[in-house]
């Protein structure tokens, strides 16, 4: 979540997803314009089992990174951000 500052906002879609869809969606769900979106793959780690030691994968995953037009927020991300703060300054 470190690009909120800056415009950006990242979001995890499904693997069949594409660029389009996701400008699409995020526009109609929080009401603002994007400028770019940028797709991330990440395949899924290897997990081995100590009993049967086969090895196992964890799923794939796909994200996007969402750019707003100048001056355009997601109200959702920023009041998140001062809760996850708030908690860390607790714990310490």
């Amino acid at each position: 979540m470190r690009l909120v500052g800056e415009g950006q906002y990242t979001f995890e879609v499904g693997s069949r997803a594409n660029k389009n869809e996701v400008a699409q969606a995020v526009a109609r769900l929080f009401s603002v314009e994007t400028e770019s979106v940028r797709m991330i793959n990440r395949r899924g780690k290897p997990k081995r089992s100590l009993r049967t030691r086969r090895v196992s994968y964890r799923p794939d995953r796909k994200f996007a990174v969402v750019a707003l037009k100048e001056g355009q927020k997601i109200q959702g991300f920023e009041d998140l951000l001062k809760v996850e703060s708030d908690n860390a300054d607790e714990k310490v």
